[in-house]
């Protein structure tokens, strides 16, 4: 990931706005860092529950070798990663479509085609890092707690 130099008073309000993540280049493309929100955390989620598990008693070549073929889903996550929900949304549609394949589409290909899995990792480490998990599951902790407690109709009535 390239970034530009910049003072240390840029960066702490870039970290408190949540702006100016950076960009990746990737096949001879830039991208623009989407901003952390709590669609790309869904968005991620949903394309690792595609992700194939090992089976008990599988080695990592047999896994890798057997089910490598389920595994393009990693450049979609490395993709939505970077571009983030809205803009993968934004790219998906639209009367452009018809002629052109939209840049989470082409993004994820490029990754899978031109990065090294350890390249691939480390994005995915990084941008995780950066979608504030913590909040995420704090969030979504204290609404499941309020719905357990929320009074139901008909119980000790």
């Amino acid at each position: 990931m390239s970034k530009k130099k910049q003072t240390v008073e840029q960066k702490a309000g870039e970290t408190i706005l949540q702006t100016g993540a950076g960009w990746y280049d990737v096949g001879g493309r830039r991208y623009a860092v989407g901003k952390p929100s709590v669609a790309t955390v869904i968005m991620v989620s949903e394309l690792i529950s595609s992700l194939p598990l090992p089976e008990e008693g599988v080695s990592l070549m047999g896994f890798v070798l057997g089910r490598g073929k389920d595994m393009r889903v990693l450049g979609k996550i490395g993709a939505v990663l970077i571009l983030g929900a809205k803009a993968v949304r934004e790219g998906s549609g639209g009367w452009f479509s018809r002629w052109r394949r939209p840049p989470v589409e082409r993004l994820s290909d490029s990754l899978l085609e031109e990065w090294s899995p350890g390249e691939l990792l480390q994005l995915v480490t990084d941008r995780l890092g950066q979608l504030d998990l913590g909040s995420f599951f704090a969030l979504t902790t204290s609404l499941g707690s309020a719905n357990v407690l929320r009074r139901t109709s008909g119980v000790g009535d």
